[in-house]
């Protein structure tokens, strides 16, 4: 795809799976103890605008993906930053929950 997919690693590795390329994977920060630390949203959104950046991509713009029971926090959160955020028309949102979900 010619547009940078900026993806939380999970997203990341199955899109990597299917062959797109330009993506750009947000890894899990991992604690002093070696467990994985949980990244908010906003915290996914920072890191990946920072990843984004670093290879010179402007990330003003953005088609926000997500479970459809967050989708509205996730459009604010990107414009808490500054994004101008909006779900592609053609999407149908995911609807169902991980059970195996690290998420607390």
């Amino acid at each position: 795809t010619p547009v940078p997919i900026v993806a939380q690693w999970e997203v990341a590795e199955v899109l990597d799976s299917m062959g797109v390329t330009n993506v750009i994977s947000v890894e899990p920060d991992v604690a002093a103890d070696g467990s994985v630390v949980y990244l908010s949203t906003a915290d996914v959104l920072r890191k990946g605008l920072a990843l984004a950046a670093a290879q010179g991509i402007d990330a003003g713009q953005a088609g926000v993906l997500g479970h459809r029971d967050h989708v509205s926090r996730c459009l604010l959160t990107a414009a808490d930053v500054g994004m101008t955020g909006a779900v592609p028309a053609s999407v149908r949102l995911p609807k169902v929950y991980d059970a195996e979900s690290g998420q607390p």
